[in-house]
């Protein structure tokens, strides 16, 4: 499902997300320093409305409660906020073509029983979250970048909501607000982490290539370039190393970059944001792995810029919404032994649309 808002100008929500949220609480009759908290609002629905406020990006979730919290850890945060808020939406739109009108321009369809909304059988979105029983039986499904959102109630009642694997519909922000928050994130960040863990993998599944090392080949994401390869060598006594010599300098900096080699590299950062940059922050390798540790699989890739420079990228993908981040460096062959304790000048590119990977190489 999704939620969008009643008054004239809530449907502007998408893009303007602490500004719109807290128009939603003036329209609600709510305090905008409400937060964390559930109450109960009679003239939108005799459900209750959650309010929760975000210390770190100070956006604010407003939306008809439909889930525990329990419930939105397993299913996913993010889908489950986006649904409460089209609920709420739906529930105080004005008009019927105003709602319908909408959910047509956002790619959601919206069935009760099987009738669509806006049909003779389902006008009002308000008298289904009414007898609606919550926490009601949810089922989630994706295909072909869409999701199905079912829930189950009453016995024979079902509520079924499809619409765009988007990440700035589901997230409710635009790239702008998007880029903000992950900047709000980062700067947040800061502290120790460690590295990703990593064991040594048994040799019979490494592939040797013909420069002799041993590589433990994954998944490509998109481009060749841009791959999960680690690069492993043996020594005299048939013992397996993880690769780190200056020999080897895209093998090596790939190592390096995904943790494997024990040095966590600290990177000068600029985010290069919607319409502009930031100024430079420090972040070490280590916290920017933590930072995207869920719903996201890192891919690196390295090429050859000149005979001493080699540019390395790391790219987070988020499975699930499909957009990435991506940082960017270039790194001397001279520098290569001095990872451990160098600061790398880096470019961090945040919430780009999966597709348009190839048009950036």
């Amino acid at each position: 499902m999704k939620l969008r808002l009643i008054f004239p100008a809530v449907l502007l929500l998408i893009g303007t997300k602490v500004q719109a949220q807290n128009q939603i609480l003036a329209d609600l009759h709510l305090p905008e320093t409400l937060c964390d908290t559930t109450v109960d609002i009679p003239a939108v629905s005799d459900k209750k409305i959650i309010i929760e406020c975000d210390p770190v990006t100070q956006s604010r979730h407003v939306g008809i409660s439909l889930f525990s919290p329990e419930s939105k850890e397993m299913i996913g945060r993010p889908i489950c906020e986006f649904l409460e808020r089209l609920a709420l939406q739906l529930c105080m739109t004005s008009t019927l073509d105003e709602a319908t009108t909408y959910l047509k321009r956002k790619g959601i369809d919206l069935t009760f029983n099987g009738k669509p909304y806006g049909s003779e059988q389902f006008k009002s979105m308000r008298r289904v979250i009414d007898a609606a029983i919550i926490p009601s039986d949810f089922q989630l499904t994706d295909s072909d970048k869409r999701f199905h959102a079912t829930f189950y109630f009453n016995l024979f009642d079902r509520l079924e909501i499809e619409f765009p694997a988007s990440r700035e519909l589901i997230f409710g922000t635009d790239k702008k607000t998007a880029d903000q928050e992950i900047y709000a994130t980062l700067l947040s960040s800061t502290d120790s982490a460690s590295l990703p863990p990593h064991d040594l993998p048994p040799i019979a599944s490494l592939y040797n290539d013909s420069t002799g090392l041993y590589v433990s080949k994954g998944k490509s994401f998109m481009l060749d370039i841009l791959n999960e390869n680690k690069y492993y060598t043996l020594d005299d006594k048939g013992n397996l190393h993880v690769l780190f010599s200056p020999e080897y300098p895209e093998q090596s900096v790939r190592n390096v970059m995904w943790g494997i080699t024990d040095i966590d590299p600290l990177f000068c950062v600029t985010h290069r944001m919607y319409g502009g940059y930031t100024p430079s922050f420090e972040l070490r390798l280590s916290k920017l792995f933590q930072t995207f540790a869920d719903d996201f699989t890192p891919y690196i890739g390295t090429q050859m810029l000149d005979e001493q420079t080699l540019q390395c990228v790391i790219v987070f993908h988020n499975n699930t919404y499909h957009y990435l981040h991506m940082i960017v460096c270039s790194i001397s062959i001279g520098e290569i032994g001095q990872l451990a304790t160098k600061t790398i000048q880096a470019d961090f590119f945040s919430n780009i649309p999966q597709h348009n990977l190839k048009k950036l190489f």
